[in-house]
C-alpha cells in the first residue's frame, strides 16, 4: 500500500509540476534526535556515539519560480554508552516525509530558500540483551538554506535548522 500511495504521489507531482526536479544527497552533523532520545531515557549521564551520521535524499518539485514541494528520506545510527563507556543500546532513526520551499529570487548561481517539513520519524533500538524496541512519532523540520549552482544541472548545498541534523550539506542534481 505504501508503495502505491508513493509511486502515485511521485506521478502527480510530475505531472503538476512546472518546472525542474531536483535531486539532493547529502550529510548531516549535530544529529538533533539522538542528543534528545538518549536525554530523555537516561538524562545526561550518557555518551553518544555516531555509527552512521544523518543520511540525507531529497526530491524537489518546482511548482513555478519560487515554490518547490517534494519528499525526504534520512537515515542515522548511534550507539548510546553509560557514564563508564559501556554499551546500552545502538539506536536507528529513520524518518520520511514531505517538504515544501520558498526559493529567494536572486541574479546570481546563489539560490537561497527557507522550507518546512512533516513527516514520520522512526526509531529502532537494538540493546545489549538483543531486544528489539520500535517506535515512530510525527515529526516534522524547519530550516534556511542555499543552493549554488556549479553547472547547468550541478549544485551544492547547505540547510541549517531543526530536524534530523542541524546542519546538512551535499550535492543537488537537476534531474528535469
Amino acid at each position: 500500500m505504501k508503495k502505491i500511495l508513493f509511486s502515485t504521489l511521485f506521478v502527480t507531482l510530475t505531472i503538476i509540476c512546472n518546472g525542474q526536479i531536483d535531486l539532493s544527497l547529502g550529510l548531516g552533523i549535530g544529529n538533533t534526535q539522538k542528543a534528545a532520545f538518549a536525554e530523555a531515557l537516561y538524562g545526561n549521564s550518557t555518551k553518544n556515539k555516531v555509527l552512521v551520521p544523518p543520511v540525507f535524499v531529497a526530491v524537489d518539485f518546482t511548482v513555478d519560480e519560487n515554490y518547490s514541494i517534494g519528499g525526504y528520506v534520512n537515515i542515522s545510527k548511534i550507539k548510546v554508552l553509560d557514564e563508564d563507556k559501556d554499551f546500552i543500546f545502538n539506536s536507528t532513526f529513520f524518518n520520511i516525509g514531505i517538504r515544501g520551499l520558498y526559493k529567494f529570487e536572486t541574479e546570481s548561481k546563489f539560490k537561497p530558500y527557507i522550507g518546512a517539513g512533516l513527516g514520520l520519524r522512526s526509531i529502532s533500538i537494538v540493546d545489549d540483551d538483543k531486544e528489539k524496541l520500535n517506535a515512530s512519532t510525527l515529526g516534522y523540520n524547519f530550516f534556511v538554506g542555499g543552493k549554488y549552482n556549479i553547472n547547468e544541472k550541478t549544485g551544492v548545498f547547505v540547510e541549517l535548522g531543526y530536524g534530523v541534523a542541524i546542519l546538512s550539506a551535499g550535492l543537488t542534481f537537476k534531474i528535469k
